[in-house]
């Protein structure tokens, strides 16, 4: 116990002895009254009582009665006084930490410092004693350490606040990182030197590398290289004991470690993890796996035993959010897969987390595990929801020297009034397209997660300027439409709609144009039926680093309908981490269409077109695929594109989750039927590409280098976009 501790219960046994002269009687308590309490709970004190009521109470016992109170931590004075036969207990609070912020950081952001603090016992709504701070500072500069910072310097500042609180400033300055100059191993005599660091975290950074840390100096990292230089041992058995909640046969499985293997700490870990994490979904949420070796030296062999403890099974009590400011708490609730009130599962909770992070409206969430002081079988889950802009006001605009400047607006609220429901609409008055439109989508529609919405939209458009093949078209419609989970990452979409076109002329339309409406007729209404399938298992929705997402969906129109056709497409995007920093992407998509019944060709307003940001970028926006007399794009039935990105956050934002940088290279075209493709007829580009989420929405911008593109392909080196596609 602290010396300041100690001085401080011996004072306040001194008072309880001075003051309470009538308590050298001996009396039989008729009641305990608590005074002074603000946030501590009346039960919370009653519980570091060492009387209760019918209890004999003299002087002999009342120094103990405030030594267990002021032990439990909460007080920063007790009085204990006597009225008649009721012991009255005068408490002051020590103060609750209001906030901890941070200034100066950069290497490390404000989240993973907090983490720190709260795994010491510092965090908001905990008990403040001016005794932590040394603590603090302690753990901070450690965290600084182990990133090379040993220049570090920690000033903390404590400001009282209203109510018996206090905020704490943290200023940081973390100077210069330690780096090494040379990297020497002595006592060598089989390897060479380069041999055995050629491994190595640690050491110099070869001459054209202008990035990475390999040669920033940290304790931890140069323990790990040491590792690498020690002599291998073999596994000879491993061996489990302990207590098995599931099958030990089933344990065994986890373990990444057989007989013959070399002995190898990280596999150690993992097996660790790959355990605890197994009894985590039994409801354990914080069982002991300790691995035990004994290293036999004169055989170089290990003998491995893992120790399974699984503690007591554990249920969740609440689950409490904070920082959604916005958003109503049952929206997020109904992402929950962990319920209250159920044992502790952590892939329940891992799906929650998931969940709730591929909200478009959600920035980041992290959720920690609590124990409840003096409860062995129950922790609260509290959700920490950082949300991002859930409305926008956007602005798409593209140059060419053909078009020079084309501009839209939308406004759109993927959560309007906090209620995960998704309200828009658009207004598109550009040289190509006027547009029209408002949609509503309820995501929640039933409680089991089935979506419903309703569309109109109005477009007017006069091709020419796009140059597409000249005509003008005035088109508008009605849609409903719907979702269905499958399972956690599946989902079945269903939309019906209804749209009237006609389709005007000029002199300058082209004869295919013509030909199909001499056939067809000018004036449509068609009933379409658009079913696909939805496999998502991305870890967020924007600036996913993991998982995959494929969309395989068929459009169709009613038979009846005075246009009679259909169009498939499969689109599949994956994402593969590469190491904390990169992210390897794969895209593709393919999609095909065609006439039936009656109708002569797949409507030419229906056919597909490629370039520009969401296909083949360096190439200017649906320019790509077949043409027309006019030597103006047409489109074709058939369209294949991919891309291969290496993404990573940008240098220059603070944010790293609200931007990324792309390397990219894109390929693809369209060909007027399946049998017209040639891998030598495909596009494609590489270039350098930007995306950015502001307080006006995202931002989307490429510089390409366009290659195996022909003499009259319409090509863009810079383009740009304004709005919340990426």
């Amino acid at each position: 116990m602290e010396l300041l501790s100690i001085k401080r219960i011996l004072l306040v046994c001194l008072l309880v002895m001075f003051s309470l002269p009538a308590m050298a009687e001996k009396f039989r308590l008729q009641d305990i009254q608590i005074e002074g309490l603000e946030r501590i709970e009346a039960g919370t004190v009653f519980t570091h009582l060492p009387v209760k009521v019918g209890d004999e109470v003299d002087e002999a016992n009342t120094a103990n009665i405030a030594r267990e109170l002021y032990k439990s931590g909460f007080f920063n004075d007790i009085q204990l006084r006597r009225e008649g036969n009721v012991l009255v207990v005068s408490v002051k609070e020590k103060p609750a930490i209001a906030s901890i912020s941070f200034d100066g950081n950069k290497i490390l952001e404000d989240e993973q410092l907090t983490e720190v603090l709260t795994d010491v016992g510092i965090a908001n709504g905990r008990v403040f004693n001016r005794s932590v701070l040394e603590r603090l500072e302690n753990e901070l500069t450690q965290q600084y350490f182990a990133f090379g910072k040993y220049g570090v310097n920690i000033d903390t500042q404590v400001r009282e606040l209203e109510r018996n609180r206090v905020d704490i400033g943290i200023q940081i300055v973390e100077g210069d990182a330690a780096k090494i100059k040379q990297v020497k191993v002595v006592g060598n005599t089989v390897f060479e030197e380069e041999d055995l660091i050629d491994d190595f975290e640690s050491g110099l950074k070869p001459w054209y590398q202008f990035w990475g840390s390999r040669d920033r100096y940290a304790k931890q990292k140069l323990q790990g290289d040491i590792e690498l230089l020690r002599d291998q041992y073999t596994i000879n058995e491993v061996k489990l004991a302990g207590k098995f909640i599931i099958p030990e046969e089933e344990v065994r499985t986890l373990v990444d470690l057989s007989s013959g293997d070399i002995f190898s700490r990280a596999k150690i870990v993992q097996s660790t993890d790959a355990i605890t994490n197994r009894l985590g979904n039994e409801g354990y949420a914080f069982p002991n796996i300790n691995p035990v070796p004994q290293v036999n030296e004169e055989t170089k062999t290990v003998d491995l035993t893992f120790f399974v403890d699984p503690g007591k099974r554990v249920y969740v009590r609440r689950i409490n959010f904070t920082g959604h400011k916005t958003t109503r708490d049952e929206v997020y609730r109904r992402e929950l897969r962990q319920m209250e009130s159920g044992w502790y599962s952590l892939s329940n909770v891992e799906s929650s987390r998931r969940r709730i992070q591929r909200l478009s409206y959600v920035e980041s969430v992290e959720i920690d595990t609590q124990r409840i002081p003096g409860v062995d079988d129950f922790v609260d889950l509290n959700i920490a929801v950082v949300e991002r802009l859930a409305g926008s006001f956007n602005v798409g605009a593209g140059f060419s020297d053909s078009q020079g400047v084309v501009a839209s607006t939308s406004v759109s609220q993927e959560n309007f009034l906090g209620t995960g429901k998704t309200v828009s609409f658009r207004i598109n008055t550009s040289q190509v397209n006027t547009v029209y439109s408002a949609n509503y989508t309820n995501p929640y529609y039933t409680i089991d997660g089935v979506s419903r919405g309703f569309g109109f939209n109005y477009v007017s458009t006069e091709a020419e300027e796009a140059d597409l093949s000249d005509f003008d078209s005035d088109q508008y419609g009605v849609s409903m439409n719907y979702g269905i989970p499958l399972t956690e990452v599946d989902r079945v979409g269903l939309v019906l709609g209804l749209r009237h076109t006609e389709i005007n002329t000029s002199t300058n339309t082209p004869v295919e144009v013509i030909d199909f409406l001499d056939q067809n007729g000018d004036t449509f209404d068609t009933f379409t039926v658009n079913a696909n399938f939805i496999h998502d298992s991305r870890n967020r929705s924007l600036f996913p680093n993991k998982g995959n997402r494929q969309v395989a969906g068929i459009e169709f129109s009613v038979p009846g309908s005075d246009l009679e056709f259909y169009k498939v497409s499969i689109e599949n995007s994956f994402f593969f981490p590469l190491g904390e920093t990169f992210t390897l992407s794969l895209g593709s998509e393919i999609g095909y269409g065609e006439q039936y019944g009656d109708t002569t060709d797949l409507p030419f307003f229906e056919k597909f077109r490629a370039g520009g940001f969401d296909s083949v970028r360096g190439y200017e926006p649906n320019s790509l695929g077949p043409r027309d007399s006019f030597d103006d794009s047409f489109g074709g039935n058939f369209l294949t594109t991919a891309r291969v990105q290496v993404l990573f956050p940008p240098p220059f934002i603070e944010n790293k989750s609200r931007a990324r940088l792309a390397l990219f290279v894109d390929a693809g075209n369209v060909f007027e039927e399946f049998d017209d493709f040639d891998s030598a007829d495909v596009r494609g580009s590489f270039g350098l590409g930007l995306s950015w989420i502001t307080g006006l929405g995202g931002i989307s911008a490429a510089l390409a280098s366009p290659f195996n593109d022909q003499e009259d392909d319409d090509t863009e080196v810079f383009q740009f976009n304004l709005g919340t596609s990426f």
